[in-house]
């Protein structure tokens, strides 16, 4: 019988095979480079919609998802681009570097990504009440991060590359994989960028629970103890399944499991090793309570408040977390579903439910979930007036009605001067002794209409507001029942003007209007008196061309106040404003300029980082506190101060400090200050009696020499007094208005205190 043999097609096949199961195994034959970062690009419509059922949605799109990362288990996976890779920036350039744990071993299948830093875009804002176009704009953002995103993972050595990169950009570089942590840097082509993480400590979770079905998604957060009372947050991440394994920190940690439906009871914290930790958690099925809110005549109330109060709202986790949980669900099955029809309507729905509170919707009813089981006192609040009851809640749904007074109604009805409806945006009330007044304002249904509920009789002063008109404040007396109350809003006062100054228009220049009025208020919190007026001032910025505008005043007496940093005033007029255009200029002057001279020493080579400020207080409580920057000079100008005592100070990042106090009149001001490593001891207290005082030894001298040896800080000074004895004779230098003193004194205490500083 013959023996087969194999063509040379057939041996190019198997060649060809062999090769190919050889590179799908390892990713590389033999020792070399990782594999390399070649880019697929898809072959899509651009002009096909992702909502036309086109080409694969970049909400859905493939992710590579390698296996959890773990020291003692490596596995490599062959790095993957997203399909539709195709980035804005190309070239030569190549970056790498690697990944490692503290302990110095390699990090093996850690997803690398890199963008362009031009290419970040800012994520679009969601839009609930515009659906559709909020899918488009994220659409449109996961299409542009995930075409210039380049994605590559480490090999069994922890090393990466990327190797397609534009020489002349700048590039975001992150290292990230939810059990061993995330980190970010930036840098050019050429660069090696290598990456350290903490040894990851691993716990590895299982729940526990019956009476229903876990959701598809739940939440689970790691918590570390500080040490302080209180614990800090280390990670989260999301599961499915009842078994979960999470990122921790060694020492007590927290955990926290967020399910819809579900309340984690008893909360658990453990000891957790270098090694982890498994752990149990059981849930248990968790409260609904819901219910009708009526007033004492049997009608629905809307806009009630029901929550939860008592000690079972402690040690559980739901409420807050369950409501963060199902809004994070709801935003992940919203960018999932493609299918949405323009007509979805998300706008106000009436009733709402979250956390241990709920309000009523138009026909008064409410829901709060995602409660733990227990016994609570619920209570039911419209303005003043409450009802509260003892309830205990199970697991599944549980019901409570509320009957409560609905107070007085109160309807505002608005109209301008000339007979037009207005439509009062916001209104409140307060009592003779100006206290506020709780009411539920309703939902607006007619123009120029403004009603509130839960407001109860009595005589108070109300104040209503409206766009483009100014506040109005009239005394009512509300009756139980309806009360419907006509206000008039007047033409609005408009005041203008312009602000003239020397050497031009300073920043943080305002113009500050405020009503006159004899009336005081007492703050029962701050027991203080203080005018309505000064409640009601409005400030308005002065433009870089000295003009400033006021609108929405109601007409009378005002005083007009040109300030700097709505503090200082520089200027002020009284005036009476009519309905209409009115016109008030101002003229100013500097009045007190300090301009401060640093000397700062060869040391000192970032100048843009030295902050120079000026800044006093006053018994009253006055205070003034100004800061800058040094000019081309090392100079810096203040103005626009008032007169008095100032403490000057220059200060750099690396903590060296300077400064004087100094007297500031009215005019120029030149203060010198030498910004650099303290060369002498500023003397700022100079005891009664000690020896220093005695030997003429006063507050502002500076000791440059103390027993023969050059003194340049306090720590210095301070060594060399606890070398000598009482019994020494020592001699001390010291600098005096720019003369040098010399002292004798004994060894030993002084009897003053002093600051480094430099002269």
């Amino acid at each position: 019988m013959r023996k087969p043999k194999l063509s040379a097609f057939s041996l190019a096949q198997l060649v060809i095979t062999v090769l190919a199961i050889m590179f799908g195994l390892y990713g590389f034959i033999g020792a070399g480079d990782p594999a390399s970062n070649t880019p697929v690009v898809a072959d899509y419509d651009e002009a096909c919609s992702p909502l036309d059922g086109g080409v694969r949605d970049p909400l859905k799109m493939p992710v590579d998802r390698p296996p959890p990362a773990k020291v003692y288990e490596p596995k490599v996976d062959i790095p993957e681009q997203p399909s539709l890779y195709n980035p804005d920036d190309r070239g030569d350039g190549k970056v790498k570097g690697s990944v490692k744990f503290s302990d110095g071993k390699p990090v093996e299948g850690m997803r690398i990504s890199a963008i362009n830093t031009d290419a970040v875009i800012s994520a679009p804002t969601w839009d609930e009440n515009d659906i559709v176009a909020t899918h488009k704009a994220f659409d449109r953002y996961f299409r542009q991060l995930e075409r210039n995103t380049r994605i590559t993972h480490t090999d069994n050595l922890g090393r990466y590359s990327f190797d397609d990169l534009d020489r002349a950009v700048t590039y975001r570089v992150t290292a990230n994989h939810a059990e061993i942590g995330s980190s970010q840097k930036t840098g050019k082509s050429g660069d090696t960028i290598d990456f350290e993480f903490d040894v990851p400590v691993i716990i590895e979770g299982v729940l526990r629970y019956e009476g229903g079905k876990l959701p598809d998604r739940y939440w689970v957060t790691t918590n570390g103890d500080t040490g302080q009372g209180w614990f800090e947050y280390i990670h989260g991440a999301e599961f499915s399944g009842d078994k979960f394994r999470i990122r921790a920190k060694a020492g007590k940690v927290q955990i926290v499991v967020s399910a819809q439906g579900w309340i984690q009871d008893p909360g658990v914290v453990i000891d957790v090793n270098a090694e982890g930790a498994e752990v149990e958690v059981k849930l248990v099925r968790a409260a609904s309570l819901s219910g009708v809110v009526k007033s004492k005549d049997n009608s629905p109330l809307q806009s009630v408040s029901v929550y939860l109060g008592g000690d079972e709202l402690d040690g559980a986790w739901g409420g807050y977390w369950g409501e963060e949980s199902t809004r994070s669900l709801k935003l992940y099955e919203t960018l999932d579903e493609l299918e949405l029809s323009p007509s979805v309507d998300l706008g106000f729905a009436g009733e709402y439910w979250g956390g241990n509170s709920g309000y009523t919707g138009a026909d008064g009813k409410y829901r709060i979930e995602n409660i733990k089981p227990g016994t609570y006192t619920v209570t039911a609040t419209l303005g003043s007036f409450t009802d509260s009851r003892e309830i205990t809640l199970v697991s599944g749904e549980n019901y409570a009605d509320f009957s409560i007074d609905s107070g007085c109604r109160v309807k505002i009805v608005g109209k301008s001067s000339g007979g037009d409806a207005v439509t009062p945006t916001y209104a409140w009330f307060t009592d003779k002794q100006g206290q506020y007044i709780q009411g539920v304002q309703q939902p607006v249904t007619t123009k120029g209409e403004l009603e509130f509920i839960g407001v109860p009789a009595g005589d108070y002063t109300m104040h209503v507001q409206a766009n483009n008109f100014p506040q109005v404040s009239q005394e009512v007396s509300i009756f139980d029942g309806s009360n419907t109350f006509d206000v008039l809003f007047q033409e609005p006062a408009r005041l203008s003007g312009n602000v003239s100054a020397p050497g031009g228009i300073p920043e943080n220049l305002y113009v500050r209007v405020t009503p006159v009025g004899d009336d005081d208020v007492r703050d029962k919190n701050a027991e203080k008196m203080v005018r309505k007026g000064a409640e009601n001032a409005q400030y308005v910025q002065v433009n870089q061309d000295g003009s400033y505008v006021a609108n929405n005043l109601q007409p009378g007496q005002y005083e007009i106040s040109v300030e700097f940093n709505q503090n200082d005033s520089l200027a002020q007029q009284t005036v009476t404003l009519s309905a209409g255009d009115n016109t008030v200029d101002f003229s100013i002057d500097e009045r007190c300029v300090v301009i401060v001279a640093v000397d700062l020493a060869p040391e000192i080579k970032d100048k843009k980082s030295i902050q120079v400020t000026v800044s006093k207080s006053d018994n009253k409580g006055g205070t003034v506190y100004r800061y800058g920057k040094l000019d081309d000079n090392n100079q810096a100008r203040f103005a626009y101060l008032p007169e008095g005592e100032y403490w000057v100070m220059a200060y750099s990042n690396d903590g060296i400090q300077t400064y004087v106090q100094a007297t500031v009149n009215y005019g120029q001001n030149n203060v010198s200050l030498s910004l650099g490593p303290p060369n002498c001891v500023k003397i700022t207290q100079v005891v009664e009696g000690s020896q220093g005082a005695v030997a003429g030894l006063k507050v502002g001298d500076l000791i440059t020499e103390y027993n023969g040896v050059a003194i340049s800080n306090m720590t210095e000074l301070v060594k060399q007094v606890q070398a000598t004895k009482d019994g020494d004779s020592v001699v001390i230098v010291v600098v005096r208005e720019g003369a040098g003193l010399t002292f004798r004194l004994n060894g030993g205490r002084i009897g003053i205190n002093g600051d480094n500083h430099r002269r």
